[in-house]
């Protein structure tokens, strides 16, 4: 540092010198520890946002921290100069940015970190898809309260005398996980004796198996449509419709670090699920700043620290049909080798003949446009790192959302769907049409019917009216 800025701030009384060298350097650093907060819950950037807005509003705020800087040394060497016996530094500009700088930073802090303490009310009991045992699927009765409570579920075959489980210690997140059913079989559950619910177990090993699928509902975002949402649930729920399974394949929520869209979320779903047992699979919005905490504190089984990753990626067996649930959110960023392992351990373990559906939130094949500085279609990374395996291991159906439209693609005998219309704002129509596509709409919400019999499986793409809007079959590999 030069001998006249040194003296300059010798000179200086050290009241006002630690003030506004205090103001300064947290002008400076606390724009770029909230940035680097942020990349290192979330392991890239590329994970944190998807739409230009927000994007560009974090890269102006890490340029705030580095003008501050750039004006403090400009000011200072000016000032420095100048000195009078009068101390002037900093100059009112120079004070003023940093201020805002640091107002702006706390504030995003508190917009971001207070929706996730905020834990307000309880949720309605749900069904949750768990890892199978014995060939068929896990499932739980889930819910959350506000206050921590222990409570007692009442469960069995419709007409019969019900099993009671209770709760040992009161708690937030309550978990009963559901064993010794038969397949196809009415089964009614209560908590606390209240609310009476019934749901029929997935058919027996070799018969038909009937699921929905569909992804990015996006609940929380003023231009999603949930009452359409709401409107594929109630047919997936219809008892007459038989569904035995329904998956979500990310995106629930708009902004994951906001409780209340998940609780919004729930509030609408769990209209079907508290009688259809479902899959939520984790995507990039899911995980926004933190909310991640969020999805496994109300959708993962309680278990230790180290354990609640593994509930993002898990194998659901019905019998000879497996689903293997991936946590690829955007590319493969996330696709860790511990992830990797486990994949490639649960395709080695299964029959080449026996069919097999892997899901995540991410596409691989896809139609689409140049949006926001990405390539919405045909992901490089995603089929670099995956594809070839889905082709090694004969996986027959790929199942995915993060596109808001719906596709159904096809290459090198696997077949791809891209089913992102539950509910969120519709993607404009295709500029590059994939290679490998055999059906494409958009501008729809709808979801994926999926009956599997034997070697054959029916795919009909069902839009929110109950309308067939494409149908085909495709045959076990």
């Amino acid at each position: 540092m030069p001998a006249s800025i040194s003296d300059y701030l010798k000179n200086m009384p050290k009241r006002k010198r630690c003030s506004a060298l205090g103001t300064i350097i947290a002008g400076i650093v606390f724009p770029w520890i909230f940035m680097l907060s942020i990349l290192a819950t979330h392991g890239s950037f590329s994970n944190v946002v998807d739409f230009s807005p927000l994007r560009y509003a974090f890269w102006a705020l890490a340029g705030l921290g580095i003008l501050v800087l750039i004006i403090a040394v400009i000011d200072l060497l000016i000032q420095s100069h100048r000195h009078s016996g009068r101390s002037r530094f900093p100059f009112i500009i120079t004070w003023l940015i940093a201020s805002i700088s640091i107002v702006i930073t706390l504030a995003l802090s508190a917009y971001i970190g207070l929706p996730q303490v905020i834990r307000n009310g309880d949720t309605t009991p749900q069904l949750m898809l768990t890892e199978s045992e014995s060939g068929m699927p896990g499932i739980a009765v889930v819910f959350w309260t506000e206050k921590k409570t222990a409570n007692t579920l009442q469960w069995g075959l419709s007409g019969s005398t019900p099993e009671i489980v209770n709760e040992q210690h009161p708690s937030h997140h309550h978990w009963f996980q559901l064993s010794g059913f038969e397949p196809d079989e009415l089964y009614k559950y209560s908590v606390n004796g209240e609310a009476v619910r019934e749901f029929r177990t997935p058919p027996a090993a070799g018969q038909p198996l009937h699921f929905a699928a569909s992804g990015d509902p996006h609940f929380g975002n003023p231009r999603s449509n949930n009452v359409f949402t709401a409107q594929m649930l109630d047919y997936i729920r219809e008892p007459a419709n038989n569904f035995s399974m329904l998956f979500i394949l990310g995106d629930s929520a708009h902004l994951g670090f906001f409780d209340s869209l998940w609780k919004e979320a729930f509030q609408t779903i769990s209209s079907c699920s508290s009688s259809v047992p479902a899959c939520y699979i984790i995507g990039n919005h899911d995980t926004l700043f933190g909310g991640l905490n969020i999805y496994q504190d109300y959708l993962c089984p309680p278990r230790s620290n180290d354990e609640r990753g593994r509930c993002l990626w898990k194998r659901i067996d019905n019998g000879d049909i497996h689903f293997i649930i991936l946590d690829v959110e955007w590319g493969s960023q996330l696709y860790t080798p511990e992830q990797q392992a486990w994949f490639l351990e649960q395709m080695e373990s299964i029959p080449p003949d026996d069919w097999c559906i892997v899901m995540s939130h991410t596409f691989y094949y896809c139609s689409g446009s140049y949006q926001d500085g990405w390539e919405w279609y045909d992901n490089r990374d995603t089929i670099e790192k995956l594809t070839p395996l889905f082709e090694k291991y004969n996986v027959d159906l790929v199942l995915s959302g993060h596109k808001h439209h719906s596709e159904l693609l096809q290459k090198n005998g696997v077949t791809y769907i891209i089913v992102g219309s539950f509910g969120g704002p519709p993607d404009p129509e295709r500029e590059y049409i994939s290679p490998a596509s055999v059906w494409y709409r958009a501008g729809v919400y709808d979801f994926a019917d999926i009956t599997i019999d034997g070697d054959i499986a029916s795919i009909v793409f069902r839009d929110h009216d109950e309308q067939e809007l494409f149908k085909t079959t495709i045959k076990c590999r």
